[in-house]
């Protein structure tokens, strides 16, 4: 629906060398820009699990102005459409399904990307993916289970004790003090009892939310706004 109104131009798709007549996706329109920040055109919206279409439906009965919503929101806009809790704890635990293991020794010259690295009590094995000397993390690639107080050695017989062990979306990804800024911490003392630790998924979490707050057109004005769009787009 959002193209529909858009002038087509030529385009040349891949190795071709004819063009192709396609909707110009560059043209543009300050319509919705300029009444984004009018309060008498928009109010706020906590979006609950919704789809665009959904959304759409439910404030304009119709799907088709789901496209509205990224036109007034740029934090949607740049990041995407925020998640269902089912789905974000899904991403989370894919692209952070590693095994953190944590440490107070210096490992600096030691545990390297790509090493093999063995537990010297569990007999886990598995491969370094990551690194933060920040917080003392080696983080191995796959799930993988250790034991707390137990020596891991790299390929090359570099040891260090590990403090414990997470799934790496549950492992820490900052620490903040009592105010709630961010707060550097000594690897080889540890974070302590005054500072709060933010995980990759809580981190997740915390990003989406924002995103979950978006501001919509009043359904009484959606229809004037629409084709006061189409209208500009058409005489682009």
């Amino acid at each position: 629906m959002y193209f529909n109104n858009f002038k087509k131009t030529g385009y040349k798709f891949g190795n071709e060398t004819h063009l192709t007549g396609f909707q110009n996706i560059l043209t543009y329109v300050d319509i919705i820009d300029d009444i984004k920040d009018n309060l008498d055109f928009y109010e706020l919206y906590h979006v609950q699990n919704e789809r665009p279409d959904q959304l759409s439906y439910k404030l304009y009965n119709t799907t088709d102005f789901y496209w509205t919503f990224f036109l007034m929101n740029d934090h949607i806009r740049r990041q995407g459409w925020p998640l269902n809790d089912a789905t974000l704890d899904a991403r989370a635990k894919k692209v952070f399904g590693n095994t953190t293991v944590t440490t107070k020794e210096n490992f600096s010259a030691s545990f390297a990307l790509g090493d093999t690295i063995s537990g010297g009590s569990s007999a886990t094995t598995g491969t370094v993916t990551r690194r933060n000397s920040d917080l003392g993390q080696i983080i191995i690639g796959g799930t993988k289970t250790f034991i707390a107080g137990e020596l891991i050695e790299d390929q090359n017989g570099n040891r260090v004790l590990i403090d414990s062990f997470s799934e790496e979306y549950n492992s820490a990804k900052s620490y903040s003090d009592g105010d709630g800024l961010y707060s550097d911490i000594d690897p080889t003392v540890g974070p302590g009892a005054l500072l709060t630790e933010t995980t990759y998924l809580d981190f997740h979490k915390v990003e989406n939310d924002k995103l979950k707050v978006i501001r919509v057109v009043k359904p009484t004005a959606i229809n004037s706004v629409v084709s006061a769009f189409k209208e500009a787009v058409r005489g682009t």
